[in-house]
């Protein structure tokens, strides 16, 4: 059986430690710099490749609204995800980095 085993709702303008509106799983989000973060899971997963999924909006009225993206966060050349956390980076179809207010990741497993 495959299930979401954790998932958040957060507004990536906010700081740390009150960018979290709603999630199950999720202890905390570490903001790594601009469009950058780790969602740190509160039990560790029982696998240490789950698929994650996520979605932003900008939702401020400008360009930027055409088409955010959430991405793996590959730059530190460690494995991402893996079983305590994931690393993202939410950005522009033209690849630059932005706080999002609105972002939703997912991650299923078995």
């Amino acid at each position: 059986v495959f299930t979401c085993k954790a998932w958040v709702n957060f507004d990536g303008t906010q700081p740390a430690a009150s960018m979290i509106r709603a999630s199950g799983n999720v202890s905390s989000i570490t903001d790594n710099g601009t469009g950058a973060y780790t969602i740190n899971f509160t039990s560790t997963l029982n696998t240490s490749t789950p698929a994650v999924s996520g979605i932003c909006g900008f939702a401020d009225g400008t360009a930027n609204d055409d088409g955010p993206v959430v991405v793996l966060d590959r730059s530190a050349g460690t494995s991402n995800p893996t079983a305590s956390l994931v690393k993202i980076i939410t950005q522009t179809m033209g690849q630059a980095a932005h706080d999002c207010p609105v972002i939703n990741v997912m991650v299923v497993g078995n």
